[in-house]
């Protein structure tokens, strides 16, 4: 941890479920319950930058009345060298050291930085 990188992340990667056929939906593996028994660690105790950006949920649109509005996307900046370019995947989940998980929707490999565009996923 540093100045730059104050939080500590971990990366998994969601399992496929076995067979074939009509199977029951899995929920892409992002409820903790569930997709810790299948999840890949990718990697491990990475240094992490995590702000929020961009709009979140607007009251009035479905949501009932103790729903907080929040950041809908949140960036993510790990040091450059702290895992390798395309070790990371889109959907795969990322875990702060609070125990908040997101799904990552963008990753972005450059030289000074490996930044991630994400959803902060609720429970």
């Amino acid at each position: 941890m540093s100045f730059l990188y104050p939080r500590v992340v971990a990366i998994h990667r969601p399992g496929q479920e076995p067979g074939i056929g009509l199977q029951p939906y899995s929920g892409l593996g992002t409820t903790p319950g569930t997709a810790s028994l299948q999840e890949q660690v990718i990697a491990s105790g990475i240094p992490a930058n995590i702000d929020p950006r961009g709009l979140g949920r607007v009251k009035g649109l479905g949501l009932l009345p103790a729903d907080a509005p929040g950041p809908g996307q949140w960036r993510i900046t790990l040091p450059a060298g702290a895992v390798a370019d395309g070790a990371i995947k889109d959907r795969d989940i990322l875990i702060d050291d609070l125990g908040y998980r997101y799904l990552i929707s963008q990753s972005i490999p450059t030289p000074l930085s490996y930044d991630l565009v994400a959803i902060r996923l609720e429970t």
